[in-house]
Order: C-alpha cells, then sequence, then structure tokens
C-alpha cells in the first residue's frame, strides 16, 4: 500500500503549489539521507522518484488550469493511475539506470522553477507571512502566562496600527501558540519537539517529523485536526512502552470529546 500511496501523497502536494510545503519535504529528505548515509546513487535515485511524482501532479494542474480543455485532464488523470500502479517498476528502474536518476533529478529541478513560475506571488505571500509574525511577536508578553486567549489574535490584529491580515492565525505554530494560549502552552509544544529528538527514531520518522515542524515554522499544520493525528502516527516509533487503557477512561475522553463536537456544531449552527 505505501508503494502506492507515495506517488499519490506527491501528486497530491504539487497540486497544491505550497512553496512552504515543497521547502519542508527537502528539508525532511535532506536529512533523511544524511542519517540513512545514502551514496551520491541513492540520493539521486530518492529525489528522481520525488520529481516524478511532483512533476506529473504538476502536469495535472497545468492541464486543469491552464488548458480550459477538461479531454486533457482526463488524459493526464488516466496517466495519473498508470504512474500509481507501475510505481514500483518506477523505482526498480531508477535503482538499476543511474543515468536516468541523475538525469530527472536535473529535470526535477527545471520542474521545480516551472512551480515557482506558476506561483509568482509566492515571494509576496512570504513576506506576508514574516509581517505577521512580527505583528504576533508584538502582543507575545501582553498576557505572557495564559496568552491573550483562542482566537483573540485576529481580533487585535483588526485594531492595530499594523495591516490586517484578514486570518484567524499566524502562520508559525509556535508564535501563535505562545500568543493566544501562553508560555505555559508554548513550553509544552517545545517539550513534544526536544522529547522527539531525545528518542531513538527510525530515520524515516525523524525526517517525515522534521518535514512537518519546519512546515510549522512558515504555515499553520499544528491546527488542521487531520495533520496532527498523521504526524504522531508517521514520526512515533516507540514500541516499548505501551498502556491499555480502562474502558471508563475510553468512554469518559470519547464522550468529553462527543460534548466539545457538539457544542462546536452549535456554535457553527446557531
Amino acid at each position: 500500500m505505501l508503494s502506492y500511496g507515495e506517488p499519490l501523497f506527491l501528486m497530491a502536494l504539487a497540486l497544491t503549489l505550497s512553496m512552504g510545503a515543497f521547502l519542508s519535504m527537502a528539508v525532511g529528505l535532506l536529512l533523511l539521507v544524511i542519517l540513512q548515509k545514502r551514496s551520491i546513487y541513492g540520493i539521486a535515485e530518492l529525489f528522481a522518484r520525488v520529481g516524478f511524482g511532483v512533476g506529473v501532479g504538476l502536469v495535472l494542474y497545468i492541464a486543469g488550469d491552464k488548458t480550459n480543455a477538461p479531454w486533457v485532464c482526463a488524459v493526464v488523470f488516466f496517466y495519473c493511475l498508470l504512474v500509481i500502479l507501475l510505481w514500483s517498476k518506477l523505482e526498480q528502474f531508477l535503482k538499476e539506470s543511474k543515468f536516468t536518476s541523475f538525469s530527472m533529478v536535473v529535470i526535477g529541478v527545471l520542474g521545480a522553477l516551472a512551480a515557482i513560475l506558476l506561483r509568482p506571488n509566492a515571494t509576496a505571500t512570504f513576506a506576508e507571512r514574516i509581517g505577521m509574525m512580527r505583528n504576533g511577536l508584538g502582543y507575545f508578553f501582553v498576557n505572557p502566562i495564559l496568552g491573550v486567549g483562542p482566537q483573540h489574535w485576529r481580533v487585535l490584529n483588526m485594531q492595530d496600527s499594523d495591516k490586517y491580515f484578514n486570518t484567524w492565525h499566524i502562520h508559525n505554530i509556535f508564535i501563535h501558540v505562545g500568543v493566544e494560549l501562553g508560555l505555559v502552552a508554548l513550553a509544552m509544544l517545545l517539550i513534544i519537539v526536544v522529547r522527539h529528538y531525545r528518542k531513538p527514531e527510525g530515520h524515516a520518522q525523524r525526517g517525515g517529523f522534521t518535514a512537518a515542524l519546519v512546515h510549522s515554522f512558515m504555515d499553520t499544520t499544528f491546527l488542521y485536526v487531520a495533520a496532527v493525528p498523521f504526524v504522531m502516527l508517521t514520526s512515533g516509533n516507540d514500541e516499548t512502552r505501551r498502556q491499555t487503557l480502562g474502558v471508563a477512561v475510553t468512554r469518559s475522553l470519547f464522550g468529553a470529546f462527543a460534548v466539545y463536537f457538539a457544542y462546536n456544531v452549535y456554535c457553527c449552527v446557531v
């Protein structure tokens, strides 16, 4: 299943055109090859595979956004399905053909430049996020222990003399948590990071966690409900300590979250 999932994730990443996500993945992969002490050929094979998957996703994006011809999207989509089905054969071929791997890395670099051209506002977006972080730091010590309160940074940002960013979240998780929830919550978040790097994790888990961590410095990864458990499942490799929760504790946790979920639904409806 992982063999089929790898190209699917790479294509999905390409469709986002998120420069921060591309950078985060690159940092995670770089750490992975360093920890695994891969040869130059192994590095080329890995980045060729990644570049090909992302490149196919970019072609699908271009077909949908630039051609104004639905049948072209259908053709490229069919090609994407073939890539997913034959991914393991591509992986084997790249391992055997070093020249092809290096050639695809060069083409991948050109593809990265194409992705930047498809997203001309990437530089402006990055500068805006830097300004957002600077604005957030201005509220860091308004209430350092408990913070200014959940969802309150936007309200303060609307009223200050700085640029209004029209977003609920500072695109840096650590600054956002420190501003809205205080230094206690920020310390908890930092403990999670330090604990991960102190534990003897596998190379893939370390690379994946590092990619998510880098992304959290420039986006709102931690605030996406689906992202946090995904990172927990993929970056955890501790099989030595396990504890089974009792029935009463489990029911209490699920019951509390059910009430909280119902309350949020009620607030959204009303």
